[in-house]
């Protein structure tokens, strides 16, 4: 009798060992997915703010680029398409003059009287509460009319 009880004993304690570390496992690939989504948003936002298609110099965003590039948006060019070959698909980002005014979207049309550009910004993944993962970062912006940097923020946001 005292064997019987010493294997269930012991059986019952593995399958609690089991279940402990099956949860730990499912925990921990959580947070590995979360540390993931944070690590890829940070890298869309140091990459943004050198790259050559955006900025005029380090961390100082180039208002002409920015708006050519919604030009190009405009024309029927799917940039988002192109720029997703570089940076991966499901995120967006958008630079925002800290000027007080209400958001005037930049275009072809209305350049130089804007202070917003947004780029692959997904109505479709919006509509359905995708969470996402945000990080609002202070940059530069060179407006070529004043020729003077202007303070502005630099929204990144990666879908899931």
């Amino acid at each position: 009798m005292e064997y019987i009880f010493m294997t269930f004993f012991v059986i019952f304690v593995i399958a609690l060992l089991v279940l402990f570390l099956g949860w730990w496992n499912v925990m921990h690939i959580g947070t590995e997915r979360t540390r993931s989504m944070d690590d890829r948003a940070l890298f869309l936002a140091k990459h943004l703010m050198v790259s050559p298609f955006f900025v005029k110099e380090r961390f100082a965003f180039d208002d002409s680029l920015l708006t050519g590039m919604k030009r190009l948006e405009s024309s029927g060019k799917d940039i988002c398409r192109e720029l997703n070959k570089i940076f991966g698909s499901n995120w967006y980002f958008e630079v925002k003059i800290a000027d007080g005014e209400e958001e005037n979207e930049c275009t072809e049309f209305v350049y130089p009287d804007c202070n917003y550009w947004s780029f692959c910004k997904s109505k479709s993944l919006e509509k359905e509460r995708i969470t996402r993962y945000i990080y609002t970062f202070p940059v530069n912006v060179y407006r070529h009319i004043t020729q003077k940097y202007d303070l502005a923020l630099l929204t990144v946001g990666v879908y899931e």
